[in-house]
């Protein structure tokens, strides 16, 4: 099974719904990947306790050797 949430509109539930979908079919033992597509502010992590995820930047403007930079996710 493939699953995708997407919509045009910001501030939707995408991301909350993204978790809770993934997290109640892991507990149902089906195999879940979930990938956050959102490259300028990531925050799929911050849903599953991964307070400074470890990501490459899409933009090599941004991160020009392409390296494994942090990024901080602030708590609310």
């Amino acid at each position: 099974m493939v699953s995708v949430v997407i919509t045009g509109r910001g501030r939707a539930g995408k991301t909350t719904m993204t978790a809770d979908l993934s997290t109640y079919l892991a507990k149902k033992n089906y195999k879940t990947l979930v990938i956050d597509g959102d490259p300028y502010l990531p925050k799929l992590a911050f849903h599953f306790g991964i307070d400074n995820p470890i990501y490459k930047s899409p933009h090599p403007d941004k991160n020009p050797r392409n390296e494994s930079s942090r990024c901080s996710i602030p708590r609310r």
